[in-house]
């Protein structure tokens, strides 16, 4: 068995659990950014550091992926090093998020 793959289902419980404790109390949600360190489409997470630490951002089936211009993006075209953004109450550890937008893409810079 695929060790990334034996940690899929612990990644997801965290956030599901971390997603029911944000529900039980006031939460003050705020926009966070972020610089994409990996993207693993196919386990639907994007790690980004944010400056204060690294968050993993698991995405909901149906999350909203677009880039700054406001055209949708895939998982699969963000690449080490682009900048994204996410509403969330917190910008450290498990976060579940339903929307991401992608604010500057290396491929464009270079």
């Amino acid at each position: 068995m695929n060790g990334g793959r034996a940690r899929v289902p612990l990644i997801l419980a965290l956030a599901v659990l971390r997603r029911s404790e944000a529900d039980d109390g006031a939460t003050h949600a705020r926009r966070r950014t972020g610089y994409v360190v990996s993207a693993t489409p196919e386990d639907g997470a994007l790690l980004v550091d944010t400056g204060r630490g690294f968050t993993l951002l698991v995405l909901v089936s149906d999350t909203v992926m677009r880039g700054g211009d406001g055209v949708a993006v895939g998982l699969e075209d963000l690449t080490a090093g682009d900048v994204v953004e996410w509403l969330a109450d917190r910008d450290h550890g498990i976060v579940v998020v339903e929307e991401v937008t992608r604010l500057k893409s290396l491929a464009t810079v270079a």
